[in-house]
This record gives structure tokens, sequence and C-alpha cells, in this order.
């Protein structure tokens, strides 16, 4: 296997790290990058931390809850590492209010899909994930997913809602129709708007 292949799944080159292969000074697109790991209860991070003057990353991994007091400190931490970027995993909503908070202190977050980043070998744990996510995010090793304006975003939920409640309109609009239908009222007729005509009768003085 070419070592170019090598590098593009993080694996190992002989009994070295790709990254420790690289030129002096040469730490990839992030020199100072993390990677979150994202549960309902939980947060793990990992910051890739490489050293100005070059050599190997330094690795540092805090665990914190997931509320909103233990999301402050994990985003404080990650600042307090001087860290450029961060790598989360597309999964589920509770990757939101991560993405959010690094977003608030000027950090660039990049969401991933969970195939693209899904460990090659190992044992699966938070901290192992975490970490794998930190070398994503210093070499580019995935695509990041498009993520809209946060105005764009606060406005998906409505919009998505109201296309539920025009969806449920119709639905009880048929339903209505249909037992009317089954009593023999409109059997034969045109046809009515029952929505209209109730609209009307409610109107009417």
């Amino acid at each position: 296997m070419a070592q170019a292949t090598l590098v593009a799944f993080g694996l190992e080159v002989g009994n070295a790290p790709f990254d420790v292969l690289l030129p002096p000074g040469e730490h990839g697109q992030h020199p100072r990058a993390a990677g979150l790991d994202v549960h309902k209860m939980r947060i793990t991070a990992t910051g890739r931390l490489c050293p100005a003057q070059g050599g190997e990353p330094v690795l540092q991994t805090r665990t914190s809850n997931a509320f909103a007091e233990g999301l402050g400190e994990m985003v404080g931490w990650i600042g307090e590492h001087r860290v450029q970027a961060a790598t989360l995993e597309a999964m589920s909503v509770y990757r939101i209010a991560p993405f959010e908070a690094l977003e608030d202190v000027g950090i660039t977050a990049y969401l991933v899909h969970a195939q693209q980043v899904k460990q090659l070998k190992g044992r699966k744990t938070d901290v192992a994930d975490s970490m794998w996510l930190a070398r994503v995010c210093q070499f580019g090793l995935a695509p990041a997913s498009h993520i809209p304006s946060r105005e764009i975003r606060r406005l998906r939920p409505l919009t998505r809602y109201r296309r539920q409640l025009i969806a449920e309109r119709s639905r009880v609009r048929n339903r209505v129709r249909k037992v009317i239908e089954r009593h023999g009222e409109l059997a034969g007729s045109p046809p009515v708007d029952l929505a209209e005509n109730a609209r009307r009768s409610v109107r009417r003085p």
C-alpha cells in the first residue's frame, strides 16, 4: 500500500505515526486541533497540540457532562489550549449545542459523517474516538458537511413544522369528507371545499 494511502486513512508507516514523518514545522491543516466525542450525558474531548518548534503532538483529553455548565467548562478548556478547529460526528441532535458553543468562541467547528471517520482498528472507546477525530481535524482526512448560517438553522424547524401542519390539515379534511360521504351526504355531488364552507359559516353573523 502506498504511503499516500496510509496517510489518507490515518494509519502508521513503519513503527512511527505518519504525522511524525512530515517535514519539520508541518502539522497538517490545523496544528492545534481537537476532536469531540459527543453523547447525551457526556462529552469527551481530545486536543492534539503540535509544538511550534516541531516534534510529536501533545495529546490532552478531558471528559465533562453535556449540560450547560459542563459544556461551558469544556469549551473554555479547549480555548485555553489555543485550539484552532474541532471536529464532531454529525450523528444526532446532541451535537448542536457543542457545535454552536464552539462557534460562539471563534473556534472553527467541522461536522463529519460518522461512516467516513469510523475507526479502522482497535477497541472503540470515547477517548479513542475523540483522539481519532482530533487527528481527522488536524489533517483534514474527511470532508466536512455543509452547515448553513445560524439564522437559517433557527428557521428550519419552523418551516418543517409548518409543512407538517399543512399535511395534517389535508389529512383532517380528507377524513371529514370520508365521514360525510359514508353517510351519503356528498354521494355523487361535485367536489366541495369543506374547510372554506366552514370558514364562511363562522364568519356569517
